[in-house]
């Protein structure tokens, strides 16, 4: 299990109030592979505004100068994982400002706009949105572990309290 560093908008504890009971979270392998790849062969890289406070002091620098390859796990409209790759990676189908993503299985971006749906999903890891960037390197390790036969496998972060690990 490798861990990130936890993302900009509060701490961990304050997104993920439950600290008993883990949100584990599970990816496709083979997009997760795409996105890890997209980022790895990009020149420039965007960073998550915690990147940009704990390297300039301040959320309110506009440079990505400096910051390293990886994926952020996201939640805004659903939990994702995207490149942080400049330029984004851009979905298959849709406008040519879309990116591609990977959702979590069972917090896809599909029913959100239905109440019951938006507080569940609240009620599993709080309210708050979240970047959370992943680098690379731990990416590719574990994605190292799912050969062979990883089109069955599933790529999976964790997060309890103010733990984030993926395995």
């Amino acid at each position: 299990m490798i861990g990130p560093k936890p993302g900009p908008w509060g701490s961990p504890k304050e997104v993920f109030p439950c600290e008993e009971m883990p949100l584990i979270l599970r990816f496709r392998v083979s997009p997760v592979r795409t996105l890890a790849m997209h980022a790895e062969g990009t020149i420039r890289h965007r960073m998550t505004l915690e990147q940009r406070r704990d390297r300039y002091g301040n959320y309110e620098v506009e440079t990505d100068e400096g910051c390293p390859p990886g994926l952020w796990l996201c939640r805004d409209d659903g939990i994702y994982l995207m490149s942080n790759g400049d330029p984004h990676l851009p979905k298959t189908s849709g406008g040519p400002n879309e990116s591609f993503v990977e959702y979590a299985h069972g917090f896809d971006s599909c029913g959100w706009a239905e109440k019951e749906a938006w507080d569940e999903l609240s009620t599993s890891i709080g309210g708050s949105d979240f970047v959370f960037f992943l680098a690379l390197p731990d990416v590719f390790s574990i994605l190292a572990q799912k050969e062979p036969n990883w089109e069955n496998k599933r790529f999976m972060i964790g997060i309890r309290g103010d733990r984030v690990w993926m395995e």
